[in-house]
């Protein structure tokens, strides 16, 4: 498609590939994975996407999805071997973090969002369902979060600010 983003795994023997199967698209609206030699290993997703993120043991990928509505973007975790996603939190971006997810390709090897031992993700924004705050109340409306890649995690605000990296690569 016309709108297309790869981005080779930690470990090099898969190539994630985010495209859209149908023209025009601006969007990608799947998620496939190959194999280091170009042969197609399945198909992740089927669903609009805005960026994704391969965890550091090349084990998972997180992505950003659109909610239902369209009003907020929502976290999601597949495992590269298959099965279905799970959500892990909805949220409004914060405009800084929007634009670092929408140039997710360019970012995606300097910034990480996940933690050294795969098993959380960083990110800026306002989640929809209201978190206990560990940090005190900050004045912005924008904060940082961790939270754990498992399904059922609940975000853990620790600060308030627009972008969040961890500082391991």
């Amino acid at each position: 498609g016309r709108s297309a983003a790869l981005i080779r795994s930690p470990l090099g023997k898969l190539i994630a590939v985010a495209d859209s199967r149908s023209e025009p698209h601006s969007l990608h609206d799947q998620l496939r994975l190959f194999s280091s030699t170009g042969e197609e290993v399945r198909t992740l997703i089927q669903e609009p996407l805005l960026s994704f993120f391969w965890s550091p043991d090349g084990k998972k990928i997180a992505y950003v999805g659109f909610t239902m509505d369209g009003q907020a973007l929502e976290w999601k975790i597949v495992s590269v071997d298959g099965g279905d996603p799970w959500e892990l939190v909805k949220f409004k971006p914060s405009p800084e973090f929007l634009a670092m997810l929408s140039f997710y390709d360019q970012y995606a090897l300097s910034h990480s969002i996940w933690s050294p031992d795969s098993t959380r993700i960083v990110f800026a924004g306002a989640p929809l369902t209201p978190t206990p705050s560990n940090n005190g109340d900050s004045p912005s409306p924008y904060k940082i979060f961790i939270i754990n890649t498992n399904s059922g995690s609940k975000p853990n605000e620790i600060a308030g600010g627009t972008l969040a990296f961890w500082s391991w690569n």
